[in-house]
């Protein structure tokens, strides 16, 4: 009898679903409605950060490898969802600072680090290195520069470093509060 009223509940449920249209998510993706991009999500250090590079296509400022899509800056501003924001040097640090400093740390807890490599006048680093922008410009005496975090292969440690503003790397946002 059991069985029989769980068969018909998940029928109900079914055909609720066909008529309303409504279709249940999982709570740890995020769904970018301008192209229909679904992405993991991992809350981390008190902030939801996006599991996975970002693959939005702007209009300019952005480079697209087999793999990957790589954004200038300006491109990985713009390109932003509403709700959500490209991360402060500071919560980059935030997140080191809770998780430690190596990445593979970073990728056990879900946020799923790869070496991206970045574009300048070519692709370079693919299989050996990974940048994703920061927000937070360098300062204004050397305003082409913004702070990025990079990994590489050789070290197991995370980086944060300047990044002139012309090149291109990966994106991770975070959800705003």
């Amino acid at each position: 009898m059991r069985l029989f009223i769980f068969i018909l509940l998940i029928m109900a449920v079914s055909c609720e679903e066909m008529t309303t249209g409504i279709v249940f998510s999982d709570p740890n993706t995020f769904r970018d409605e301008r192209d229909n991009n679904l992405y993991k999500t991992v809350d981390i250090a008190n902030n939801t950060w996006l599991a996975e590079n970002f693959r939005y296509i702007p209009d300019s400022g952005y480079y697209q490898s087999s793999d990957n899509v790589l954004y200038d800056v300006y491109a990985a501003v713009e390109c932003c969802p509403d709700g959500w924001h490209l991360p402060t040097l500071s919560e980059w640090e935030l997140l080191i600072e809770d998780v430690g400093s190596e990445y593979a740390e970073l990728n056990r807890r879900g946020l799923n680090l790869s070496f991206t490599g970045w574009f300048q006048t070519e692709y370079i680093g693919q299989y050996s290195r990974g940048a994703w922008w920061t927000s937070t410009k360098q300062s204004d005496s050397h305003g082409g520069y913004t702070w990025i975090f990079y990994i590489s292969d050789r070290s197991p440690d995370i980086l944060l470093m300047n990044f002139n503003n012309g090149k291109m790397a990966c994106v991770r946002y975070i959800k705003d509060k």
